[in-house]
Formats: structure tokens, sequence, C-alpha cells
């Protein structure tokens, strides 16, 4: 279903100002919500509401007049909810979160997480490296809800230090989040390098400057939280070995394997394309659908066989195992991602996007404001970098090439760099909302520890846009 505003020429920039307007408000009652203590999942479907009502979705297909325009209205919007709430991928990604926190509730139970905490800090005799490499390990993956893996280890290691729970969070959420810039398995850039029409190796080269000021970043302004007198451990530790890491984190190390197995096939089948007809499933692996559906299907068997292990090889209970089970699938849980998903929904229906992309092009600012602007209003509403690149890109493309037809690579990497930082800061980031909700964080706190950082990144971007 499309809201009004989504016919950009027939209501011209006044539509993409008046959305850009609502979407303000919206978000500042959501600021106020969270304030006064309401639960996320709650501030995040009441959102979702608010912005279908302000944006008219559903409202465009109602009949009749009067009172039942609006009730037709308000039931098409619901329908929109629930659909969006019950798309088969919407459901995928709850029973993946909901599995995954199972997961770090029975790797707590069994003391796993303490036994890599302290076999890592044994081999690094430092807290803030075991820290940054347990979030950016987990974080080479796209893994949805991989925070819920991450955040647990990183709070292990952080047990016993004078940290807040903002701190862990940041560090948790900056971490994992390092490598996004030039990964080539995560979709946000492979959909970039597609419509760009360029290798994404080009787009891992020029962004690489912005992985760097990320690291440093991290390891200036976050990791130094950690107390000067708290950062080294000493010859109690124990002894300094690899593997009871690798013994340790095995379970974990199973998961990403699994998640790393679909996106490796998929990279087979498209660098070579006479190997794909002996893979299983053929052609099918050049679908970004099916590579999707693949890499979390996997994800899923692996987690049920890895917390089966686990339940069997340190004789849990039936009793027990109820109580792993609770700790893990709550409401308050099911609710927070249902809600991220029905927000999402909502705002890909209203079709905002294109008027407000419209609106800032005819402002009169400069292209690299326009374009930072964009992608960045676009990244906070949407909380996903696939979801910014595949809705700006295509639009703000020819703004992104030079006279000739080449693409301007300094300005596609600024433009990622500003798209990448509202995901970062985005209140319906899943990863940031899992994180907090594990760490019990302020939300203003983890907002003050994140600023430096993206300032750093910001400020990369700019220098390289300046100095192509």
């Amino acid at each position: 279903m499309l809201a009004v505003v989504q016919d950009a020429a027939q209501y011209g920039p006044q539509a993409g100002m008046w959305a850009l307007v609502k979407v303000a408000s919206v978000f500042a009652v959501m600021v106020l919500l969270m304030r006064r203590g309401v639960a996320i999942g709650y501030v995040l479907l009441m959102a979702g509401v608010m912005l279908g009502f302000a944006l008219g979705v559903g409202f465009s297909e109602a009949t009749g007049s009067g009172l039942e325009w609006a009730l037709s209205g308000t039931w098409n919007l619901l329908v929109e909810m629930v659909r969006a709430a019950t798309l088969p991928e919407s459901l995928r990604l709850l029973c993946l979160v909901l599995t995954i926190t199972v997961f770090g509730a029975a790797m707590k139970h069994v003391e796993k997480l303490r036994a890599l905490a302290d076999s890592l800090l044994a081999l690094l005799r430092d807290r803030r490296w075991a820290m940054g490499s347990l979030a950016s390990l987990i974080g080479l993956l796209p893994m949805p809800g991989g925070a819920m893996v991450s955040a647990p280890m990183v709070g292990e290691v952080a047990r016993d230090l004078d940290l807040t729970r903002e701190d862990k969070t940041a560090i948790n959420h900056w971490m994992r989040h390092v490598w996004e810039y030039v990964d080539p398995l995560y979709p946000g850039l492979l959909a970039a390098s597609a419509i760009f029409a360029v290798p994404v190796t080009g787009l891992m080269l020029v962004q690489s400057p912005l992985c760097i000021a990320a690291i440093v970043g991290g390891v200036v302004f976050l990791l130094r939280r950690v107390p000067r007198h708290q950062r080294r451990v000493g010859e109690d530790a124990g002894a300094r070995s690899v593997m009871p890491v690798v013994k340790a984190i095995a379970p974990v190390l199973a998961v990403i394997l699994a998640a790393a197995i679909p996106q490796m096939l998929a990279m087979v089948a498209k660098n070579f394309p006479q190997a794909a007809h002996i893979l299983p499933f053929g052609s099918w692996w050049g679908d970004k659908d099916f590579i999707r559906l693949a890499t979390e299907t996997s994800m899923l068997a692996a987690l049920f066989c890895v917390i089966y292990v686990l339940f069997k090889a340190n004789h849990i209970r039936r009793r027990e195992g109820w109580q792993i089970l609770r700790q893990g699938v709550t409401l308050q849980m099911t609710a927070l991602v249902v809600s991220v998903c029905v927000l999402k929904g909502v705002i890909e229906s209203s079709g905002m996007i294109e008027p407000i992309a419209i609106f800032l092009r005819l402002t009169g600012l400069p292209e690299y404001v326009v374009i930072g602007s964009v992608v960045f209003v676009v990244g906070v509403l949407l909380g996903y970098t696939f979801g910014f690149v595949a809705s700006c890109y295509p639009i703000l493309e020819g703004m992104l090439r030079l006279p000739g037809g080449e693409l301007n690579y300094p300005l596609a990497a600024f433009a990622f760099a500003m798209g990448f930082l509202g995901v970062l800061i985005s209140p319906v980031h899943l990863c940031l909302v899992l994180a907090r909700e594990h760490f019990d964080a302020e939300w203003r706190g983890i907002y003050k520890a994140l600023l430096p950082p993206c300032a750093l990144v910001f400020l990369t971007a700019v220098l390289m846009l300046l100095w192509a």
C-alpha cells in the first residue's frame, strides 16, 4: 500500500518537505517516550502507528467518506502492519533472534562464556583487546541478531570492570560494525557495486580509510574507557595458549561457519559460473533473496544443533532446559523484533523516501550536502545498510557520477559513510536495539559514547572528499 506522499510529481516538492517534518515530529515523540522509560519495543510500535497515520499509509485505498473513510483507512493501516510483522523474512528474523538469545542463555548457563572470556584474557593479557576482538570477530560476517552473540561475550570480559552499561553497549555495537565499509560479504556493499556497475573491489579500496577510521575511533574513544589500572591481567590469568580459546569459542565458530557457507557458495557461483551447475540449487545462488534465506536457514540449523550438543554434553535436565528457554524466549524480546519489522514495513510502504530526496535536491544546496542528507536520513529511518543503498543510490546515481559517466569514488565513499553513520545511530537498528536491551543501557549514554567515533568517521569522509 502506498501513502499519499508517494507521488512526488503530483504533490510537488512540498510532499517531501511535509514528509520530513512528519518524520522529525514522530522521532521527537519517540525520544520523549524513551526518556520517560517506556520500553523500546512499545515505542517503536507506537512510532509505526503514528508514522502510518501521519503519512497516510492505507488511506489512499480507503473507501467511503467521513467516519467510514477514517475507519477504512485505519483498518488498511492495521492490515499493512500485520502484513509487515508476518512476512516470511520477519518471522525468520524473529525465530533467529529468539534462538540466538536461547543460545546465549545456554552458553552462559554452562559457563562457556566465562571460559571464553578467561581464555582470551589469558592469551591477550589486555581486557580492551579481548572485548574489541570478540565483537569484531562476530562482525566479520553478516548475521541477523549477531549483537546477541557478541554482547554476552563482551559482558563477560567486562564483568569486573568499572564500565557503565552504556559503555559496554557502545563497545559491542561499534566494534561489531567496523568491517562493513569493506567486507564484501555484506549485502549493502554488493548492492552498491551492482547499482554502480563497478567491481566491488574498487569500492572496498576507496572505502578502506573509513574502515581504518572506524577501528581507530573504537580504540581511541571507546576501548580507552576501560580504566588504566584494570586493562592488563597478570600471570594469574593462566598460560598463554590458543587452544583454550578455540575450544571455548567452538560453539560460536560453528554458527559463524554456518553463516559463511552460503556466502562462500554464492561467491563461487558468481566468480565461476560454470561451477554453479554442480552446486546444490544451481543458479539460485545468483539470487540475493535465496542467499539470505539459505544463510538464515543454515544459521538456524547450526544453532539448534549447537544448543542440543550443549544440553547433552553438560547433562542439562529438562527443568533446567525449560528455564534456559524461558530466559531466551521472552515477550519483551518478541515485541522488540516485531516492532522493528512493523516500523520498517510502514516506512517502506509510505513511499516517503523519494519525495524527501526530491525536496532536498530542489533546495539548491551543494550536491554533497544533498547526497549526505538523503542517505543519512534514510539510514536513520530504515536502520540497515542494504535499505539506504537500495533506496537512495538509484535516485542519486546521476549526482554520484562524473560528467563523463564514471563513478565519483570519493563522493560514493562519502555517501556510504553518511548512510552508514545514520544506520549506526538509528533507534530501529536491530543490533543497537538488542545490545541496549541486553545491557539495560540508557539511550542518552549510548549516543554520548558513540558520538566521538562517529565524528572521526565523518571527518575522514569529508577529508577524502576534499582531497579527491
